[in-house]
């Protein structure tokens, strides 16, 4: 294990991921009403892009295969949507909704696609050299 690594990123991570849920439990009746294609989800869909990134880099740190530490970063992040998305229909001025789940899966989805593109594009080059 790269243990400086992994404490910065691991922190880095545990941060953000803190924040995140505390601004998506804030109560509020001032945000706007929900529709499928808001700013609202544009914000769950860049949030939960950024959490996988974290956490792919987070648990990268931990020796074992990609395949491990992916799907290690994928199950969280999943949790960390699940468990906002539900906590959120108890915070006054809330919703649980769907669509924001579903921004946040479409968020993580295209980390983990953006991070898988970018391995191969490097593995290529490194064997092309």
């Amino acid at each position: 294990m790269k243990t400086g690594r992994f404490l910065f990123f691991g922190t880095l991570t545990l941060v953000f991921s803190t924040i995140l849920m505390v601004f998506l439990l804030l109560p509020s009746d001032a945000f706007p009403s929900h529709k499928i294609f808001s700013i609202d989800k544009v914000w769950h869909f860049g949030s939960y892009f950024l959490l996988m990134l974290l956490m792919i880099l987070a648990f990268k740190q931990i020796d074992g295969s990609p395949k491990y530490y992916k799907l290690l970063a994928f199950v969280m992040t999943l949790l960390h949507a699940c468990t906002s998305e539900w906590f959120q229909q108890y915070s006054p001025g809330r919703t649980s909704d769907i669509t924001d789940w579903v921004a946040d899966i479409v968020g993580i989805l295209l980390a983990l696609l953006l991070v898988n593109v970018i391995q191969a594009i490097s593995e290529k080059s490194i064997i092309n050299t």
